[in-house]
């Protein structure tokens, strides 16, 4: 595919349409040419002169049109995927021609710009933007801290790239002395360049198996700011000494120059904690250092779980391709202590920023997790009984017990996973805040982000305004910072969301471009939701998932569980319950939709009949949830 530089739908919404607009970044040559769509072409249902455009963005609900004569082809060529260039409003539609053709969606870099331009991303930096970070440099060194003397590490996963973060804890008697450094992004993108301006229009890195759209250029991310061995880096540390317990008894936050020792992985470090003999290789004063670290580890973990916090421990998907994007695995990722000693070290870290800022009475951009809602926790709560899970209606009046109370029960039964999905399904979803509010989730009394501004923006503020006020030292309010702050919340908030939306869309477009090569196999799957179109299952070996449509299922009278627990034919009598281990058949997939489509073969052990005792008390929860709505 050529290089090309694109130009991005700007989404300016009144009431319910969406129009056009060039970026207000573009130039005034570019603002001529408008904005560039991917979708595909069709023909149009009433106008025999032109092709329909169906774009990929769903948000954009202008009616664009293409001129038959400036797409000479034949009928078979239609459903092809293009960019068009809009180029002219006549009336209520948007005349556009075609630019680039696609012929197989099989390359990363489509799939890029595919996700991109479903989400409202940019794919490339402005010039200015890449100019101004060139300029960048490692100056003097002045009013820093000097902590190149210690044994700082980084542990990051084998394909990492950027290393924003490093650590080194020492023991002091009963006590811990953890340093947690983090690359110094504020010293180079300085509030309202072009570098903070782009970072601002982006909000934060988005993830993908086999690329990154970074928040900021290369030239920050994997060279100034990266905290590479052997070399010296600007850092703002966290110095934090924590009790026998793991309590935080001092805080202190300073900048400071640092040089990390080692660039260690997650399996190495969890080499050096199980005793491996592949450990030979790291240096004994770093195996020590790490073995004190796991110490420490411990301790919080013991105080995290002492003070309520809800630990779901939950796998991740690995994906792995070649170098054009095709996925030659997927499987699922369990996490090791190594990944939750930098997971403790860190949260501790931001709880112990967030509480320096509430002790200095200051504003800034927290991290808040409400409590459950209780309508959604009730359901949740007869969700669960389905699982027999017999808890007293009382426990709900405290959330965080009874979900704790839930996690701790949910141990080694055979559905555990599909329970601890439904339990984070039952949660409301962190956000930005400029006020505080407890993080219910890891019951912290103050939160917040600052250990990862290289890819998040609210962590760029914090650090900014640890800075202005000399590191909460000479703490002063500032006229309208609230103000901004709650507008800044809500737009890292939002971009979070939707940063969040495209991981999710890359990882079920690579498990479509997968799975497409094994359509007619057969799987062992898992019921993870039902709906009246259907139930979803997951592939526990790989974790992908695919539907069940109903129209693949026998012809019956099919009756859904009011709480979408199970789902019943009538007649022959064939039951379906969420956990239920069953066979299917791959039959159908549709990559750029990201469907995958299967056909129900059988239950695991036998087909499941239905229970006419669990169907009487199925409709007497029925009829007790319906007339509660009605008081409600």
């Amino acid at each position: 595919m050529k290089k090309r530089t694109t130009v991005f739908i700007n989404l300016n919404t009144s009431s319910n349409n969406t129009t056009l607009k060039t970026p207000s970044r573009s130039s005034k040559k570019t603002q001529k040419n408008l904005v560039t769509l991917l979708g595909w072409i069709a023909r149009h249902p009433r106008r025999r002169s032109h092709y329909q455009f169906i774009p990929f963005n769903k948000e954009v609900t202008e009616n664009i049109l293409i001129d038959q004569k400036n797409y000479a082809k034949q009928s078979s060529d239609l459903h092809k995927i293009v960019r068009i260039e809009v180029l002219r409003k006549k009336g209520k539609r948007w005349d556009a021609r075609i630019i680039e053709e696609f012929e197989s969606p099989d390359s990363k870099e489509f799939e890029l710009d595919f996700v991109a331009e479903c989400h409202g991303f940019p794919t490339e930096f402005p010039e200015s933007v890449i100019s101004a970070a060139k300029r960048l440099q490692l100056e003097d060194s002045k009013g820093r801290k000097d902590l190149q003397n210690l044994s700082f590490v980084t542990i990051d996963g084998e394909d990492a790239k950027d290393f924003d973060d490093a650590i080194f804890v020492k023991k002091e008697d009963t006590n811990f002395r953890l340093l947690v450094s983090i690359a110094d992004v504020s010293y180079f993108v300085r509030e309202k360049d072009p570098l903070d301006q782009e970072a601002l229009l982006r909000g934060t890195s988005i993830y993908f198996p086999d690329q990154v759209i970074p928040m900021l250029p290369e030239k920050i991310s994997n060279d100034l700011c990266s905290l590479r061995p052997n070399e010296k880096k600007f850092c703002l540390t966290a110095e934090l000494l924590l009790g026998p317990q793991g309590e935080i008894l001092e805080t202190e936050v300073y900048s400071s120059s640092i040089k990390s020792q080692a660039r260690l992985t997650y399996t190495q470090v969890q080499a050096v904690l199980d005793q491996d003999e592949s450990a030979r290789k790291i240096e004994p004063e770093i195996q020590s250092m790490l073995k004190l670290a796991q110490e420490l580890a411990l301790r919080l973990r013991k105080k995290r779980q002492r003070v309520g916090a809800l630990d779901l421990d939950l796998s991740e998907r690995k994906v792995k391709t070649d170098a054009d994007g095709k996925v030659l695995e997927i499987k699922s990722i369990e996490r090791n202590d190594a990944h939750r000693l930098i997971e403790h070290f860190m949260i501790t870290a931001n709880e112990a920023v967030a509480e320096a800022f509430k002790k200095a009475q200051l504003s800034t951009l927290f991290r808040v997790h409400e409590a459950p809602d209780p309508l959604k926790l009730e359901h949740f709560f007869q969700v669960i009984k389905h699982f027999g899970f017999d808890f007293e209606k009382r426990e709900l009046k405290d959330p965080q017990a009874f979900l704790r109370k839930c996690l701790k029960a949910f141990e080694n039964h055979p559905r555990q996973r599909v329970l601890q999905y439904l339990l984070l399904r039952s949660m409301k979803q962190a956000h930005y805040s400029a006020h505080l509010v407890e993080h219910f989730g890891l019951a912290s009394k103050a939160y917040l982000h600052f250990t990862s501004p290289i890819r998040r923006y609210p962590d760029l503020i914090v650090h900014r305004m640890l800075r202005d006020s000399l590191f909460l030292r000479k703490p002063q309010k500032l006229a309208g910072v609230e103000r901004k702050l709650e507008d800044l919340a809500l737009d890292c908030s939002e971009k979070e969301q939707r940063a969040v939306s495209a991981e999710r869309r890359m990882l079920a477009l690579k498990a479509a471009r997968y799975m497409e090569e094994r359509i007619g196999e057969e799987f062992k799957a898992c019921i993870v939701s039902i709906k009246d179109f259907g139930f979803f299952v997951e592939l526990p070996d790989i974790g992908v998932e695919g539907l069940v449509p109903m129209r693949s299922l026998p012809r019956d009278r099919w009756q859904l569980d009011t709480y979408e627990m199970w789902l019943e034919g009538k007649n022959a009598g064939l039951r379906f319950e969420i956990g239920d281990e069953i066979e299917v058949q791959l039959y159908d997939v549709n990559r750029m939709k990201q469907q995958i489509d299967f056909r129900y073969l059988g239950h695991l052990g036998g087909a499941r009949q239905k229970q006419p005792e669990r169907q009487k008390s199925a409709r007497r929860d029925r009829r007790s949830h319906r007339s509660k709505r009605r008081r409600r």
